[in-house]
């Protein structure tokens, strides 16, 4: 018979480990160097941009100075009637901004006053970056009418407020645009509006006659004759635009040929345009 053997005991449970110091101190050590090197990031980061502010910052500074001053220049030189300093300045201008209000401005007056067809262009631009301001969209009507584009001079009426539209600038653009797209009825009001709007100026009244003595009907032709003799009876711009529309209205009606061609005679003895010229040419004719 086998002797059981002895049962031998559990082992006792191994104690915990103390934390050693060494490890403790060693992670402190390296949260605070960690800790180190995130401010000293945050301070280059920091440093870097307030760098790349105060650059970008100066440099708007020096590029709105130095446009101020080439927008100066350029006027100036417009004022001195000196084209090709104008168009120096206003290249340099449109290079550093082309939406620029300034250099729209600087462009129109510049290409309006050495005739270029692209003063309408630069009107419009300014008409556009100046939304509401009536000013901008008579100068462009009016550099539109000046170049025979009577299709954009009527889309830049078109814009101006109604409540702006009563005035003198409106009412002369408007029936330009009506005479110049062969539409002479719808100008008979507007010439109407400019002798209420301005009565003490001759030219409106003139205009206003001319046209009808042109399409009106035969006795408001005849009064319209009666009130430009009168005007030509008068001295100096006034006698030579009474005459130019007397002369112009009587050959159009085709009903007084001796008429016309004494209105033209004497028109071509006080004027020397060419057109006036043309007038008594097509008298005689």
């Amino acid at each position: 018979m086998s002797v059981p053997s002895a049962v031998k005991p559990d082992p006792a449970p191994p104690a915990a480990p103390k934390p050693p110091r060494r490890r403790v101190s060693s992670y402190l050590r390296s949260l605070s160097q960690r800790r180190r090197r995130f401010y000293i990031a945050l301070t280059v980061v920091g440093g870097i941009s307030l760098l790349g502010f105060a650059l970008n910052f100066g440099w708007t500074h020096v590029q709105s100075y130095r446009f101020s001053r080439w927008a100066r220049f350029g006027e100036e030189a417009l004022a001195r009637a000196d084209v090709r300093g104008a168009t120096l300045w206003a290249t340099r201008l449109n290079e550093i901004d082309p939406r620029s209000l300034s250099t729209a401005k600087l462009l129109a007056v510049y290409t309006e006053a050495s005739g270029s067809p692209d003063a309408v262009f630069w009107r419009a631009r300014t008409a556009q970056l100046e939304p509401g301001d009536s000013a901008a969209l008579f100068a462009w009507a009016r550099t539109a009418v000046r170049h025979g584009q009577f299709t954009v001079a009527d889309r830049a009426l078109s814009v101006v407020p109604e409540k702006e539209r009563d005035v003198l600038a409106y009412h002369s653009l408007a029936a330009a645009v009506a005479l110049g797209s062969g539409r002479p009825g719808a100008a008979e009001p507007h010439f109407e509006a400019c002798v209420r709007l301005d009565p003490v100026i001759p030219a409106h009244a003139i205009d206003l006659a001319g046209l009808r003595l042109r399409i009106g009907d035969p006795v408001r032709a005849e009064d319209a004759r009666r009130t430009l003799e009168a005007f030509a009876s008068q001295g100096g711009e006034t006698r030579i635009l009474a005459l130019r529309a007397l002369a112009a209205g009587l050959l159009l009606q085709e009903r007084d040929s001796p008429g016309a061609l004494a209105a033209a005679r004497e028109l071509a003895a006080q004027s020397s345009a060419t057109s006036d010229r043309m007038i008594l040419l097509e008298a005689l004719q």
